[in-house]
């Protein structure tokens, strides 16, 4: 059938468009059916097989095989990034969903009189909230902010319609986000609870898609999420590196008053997280520890730098960075920067090149 409509419909661009995202997306629920039957602890391993097939099809024999996973190098990094991280997600409950259907069954029968009585129609609230808004709610003194409910959910079933959004554009996924920002500040006690340590290991486990997103929202919300500083800067210990890794980054959008994090994120950088070294150069970029250690970072990295479960957080990667957002400052480590422009890593050879431009521009055109 789709290859029917494209052949009739070849000359129409948002047809080709719409068969892209659907062949995306059955990629991604294919990589979730995947996971959820082997377990969680399998999804490098199940990265690493697609990497294998990805350098096959790529070779001097391709095989048509796996034409069907071929992509575009964003889509492939990206899904490959949700592979590493994944987070067995919470299942809606079928009972719940019937349960609920028959309360707003029951209790909303008499929806059409009260509407008559002045009360707002539910139908004529915004889907999601303007940027004005959001703006305004953010800029607004704590006791005037909106707080949950917002638009008739809670703030948890807010963040588990994030958590079963299937990508970071998804509308679901988007308004989830939105509600967020638009509490603002009044949501970071909820955040904090979620993203608090576990006891037991069971419950790291159970709980690990919370942190998650926990700390995502956080890193959303910027500099208004210092409150939580002292969960995010646990969280960099946890099991979990897609929560470890958005603790960091949500340390480093809160910025300077996120300093009392310093010690702990220059620790979790040296055991491989590499976000963190982007966070340092946002808190603390004087810092008489940083530039050793993203040098010793560079020279002697923790993990292996060309393993799937590098991508995105790689320590070399995010070091090379950091330095370059350093500048001038760190001039005096251009030689360890030349040495990884010469890796065999695209993703490190573009870093260290662009932090070589930022650092010393003679220093980028030297072979």
């Amino acid at each position: 059938m789709a290859t029917g409509l494209k052949v009739l419909h070849w000359f129409n661009p948002i047809l080709w468009f719409a068969f892209h995202r659907m062949a995306a997306d059955r990629e991604l629920a294919c990589d979730e059916l995947v996971l959820s039957h082997a377990g969680q602890e399998q999804n490098r391993l199940y990265g690493g097989t697609i990497i294998k097939l990805l350098e096959a099809a790529c070779g001097p024999e391709p095989f048509s095989g796996a034409v069907g996973i071929l992509e575009g190098k964003a889509a492939m990094a990206r899904r490959l990034s949700l592979i590493v991280h994944y987070t067995a997600r919470p299942h809606r409950s079928v009972p719940a969903v019937l349960l609920l259907l028959g309360l707003g069954f029951i209790g909303l029968t008499d929806a059409q009189s009260r509407s008559g009585s002045g009360a707002t129609p539910a139908s004529t609230a915004p889907a999601t909230p303007s940027p004005v808004i959001a703006r305004r709610a953010a800029d607004a003194p704590a006791a005037t902010r909106l707080t949950f409910p917002y638009q008739g959910k809670s703030a948890e079933q807010w963040l588990s319609q994030m958590a079963t959004s299937p990508s970071l554009e998804d509308k679901e996924y988007v308004e989830g986000r939105d509600a967020f920002l638009t509490v603002g500040k009044n949501a970071v006690a909820f955040l904090r609870r979620k993203l608090a340590m576990p006891k037991t290991l069971a419950e790291s486990k159970r709980t690990g898609w919370e942190r998650r997103e926990a700390a995502w929202v956080l890193k959303e919300l910027g500099p208004v999420a210092a409150p939580a500083v002292p969960e995010l800067t646990a969280a960099l210990r946890d099991e979990n590196d897609a929560v470890a890794s958005y603790a960091a980054m949500a340390l480093g959008e809160i910025g300077p008053q996120a300093r009392g994090a310093v010690p702990a994120l220059l620790e979790a950088l040296r055991f491989g997280c590499g976000q963190a070294a982007v966070a340092l150069a946002k808190i603390d970029p004087g810092n008489p520890a940083l530039v050793p250690t993203l040098i010793d970072v560079l020279e002697h990295p923790s993990v292996d730098p060309h393993g799937a479960a590098g991508l995105s957080w790689q320590p070399v990667i995010n070091s090379a960075t950091a330095l370059g957002m350093l500048g001038p400052k760190a001039v005096s480590c251009a030689p360890q920067v030349k040495q990884a422009a010469q890796d065999t890593d695209p993703a490190v050879q573009a870093a260290a090149r662009e932090a070589l431009a930022a650092m010393e521009p003679e220093a980028s055109n030297q072979p």
